[in-house]
């Protein structure tokens, strides 16, 4: 489990630092790249913090990470699990296949920044809950991207285009969890408390409560910054990560999509999307799924074997 800035390279071990047995073979850019590595069993040892955010999953065996703060997480098959780059991590495993996802933690900031959220100094990630888990959007998407993704001759453009995809979907299935050296910043507190907790039904006595401001000043605040207030500001938030799960083309329904981001009324659901986009969250989906099927059957070759589960 050791990132690498090479391109489709193996990573060179660091000295003091347990190592897992065969080395991660990684293709994609300095930005995102996917790896796959092998296991012989009862492996153990230590994940280095590193300047990139990993995501891993497997499909057969078990696997405990214990980071350097915080409890043990016991990692189901099949159920991506993130190592934010900040922290170290302990693992036991079983696993005879994982597959890892490295997102640098710059291209994290730079795709949250163009969307109006700036991400702690330090950015620490939750887990998905078990709903984002079962409708899987970042391993559909990456089965979409596969073959573009770890192909050396992909245009830069098109790689880019693919990179703020993947770190958009990141962005809003894993939560990310407070910074207490910005508490003294209500609106980052409220941004953050939303990235973490938008599927719930959140209310502005909710935000205000976590910032220790009183719900005009909170929403005074959001809207001397961003023009809109705290609660426009979480439905866009929820809007864009719909937009983002419509646009892998994985095969499911709308309603699902609306239902794991805390919408409650379908038809309201509707209409601020096609408000915010316009077009309908189905003219999203249906027009995802085109461009998977043209992808697919223009494709040359079979893509490459990563151990990516088919959802």
């Amino acid at each position: 489990m050791n990132p690498t800035n090479v391109r489709g390279q193996t990573a060179e071990p660091r000295s003091g630092v347990q190592q897992p047995g065969p080395l991660v073979r990684w293709a994609g850019d300095d930005a995102v790249a996917l790896g796959g590595m092998p296991t012989p069993p009862a492996q153990a040892g230590v994940v280095p913090a590193r300047d990139a955010h990993l995501i891993i999953w497997f499909s057969r065996g078990e696997l405990t990470l214990t980071p350097a703060i915080g409890d043990p997480v016991h990692v189901a098959e099949n159920h991506p699990v993130m190592l934010s780059a900040h922290l170290t991590y302990r693992y036991e495993t079983t696993a005879e296949r994982f597959t890892l996802l490295r997102v640098q933690d710059r291209c994290l900031r730079e795709v949250a920044a163009s969307e109006g959220v700036i991400l702690p100094a330090r950015t620490t990630f939750g887990q998905q809950n078990e709903v984002v888990v079962a409708l899987a959007p970042l391993r559909t998407a990456l089965n979409a991207v596969a073959a573009a993704l770890v192909d050396s001759n992909t245009p830069e453009d098109v790689r880019a285009s693919i990179n703020r995809t993947i770190a958009r979907i990141v962005l809003t299935t894993f939560p990310i969890q407070a910074d207490q050296a910005e508490a003294s910043d209500p609106v980052s507190v409220a941004i953050r408390v939303i990235a973490q907790r938008f599927r719930e039904q959140l209310t502005i006595t909710d935000l205000a409560l976590a910032t220790n401001r009183s719900a005009r000043t909170l929403q005074e605040a959001f809207r001397k910054q961003y023009g809109v207030s705290p609660m426009t500001f979480l439905r866009n938030y929820r809007l864009d990560a719909a937009r983002t799960m419509l646009s892998s083309g994985q095969p499911l329904a709308v309603r699902d999509v609306a239902i794991a981001l805390g919408f409650r009324h379908l038809g309201r659901f509707a209409g601020d999307y096609a408000a915010r986009f316009h077009q309908l969250p189905s003219d999203t989906l249906r027009h995802a799924r085109s461009r998977s099927a043209t992808g697919a059957s223009g494709a040359t070759g079979a893509s490459p074997s990563l151990g990516i589960p088919a959802s």
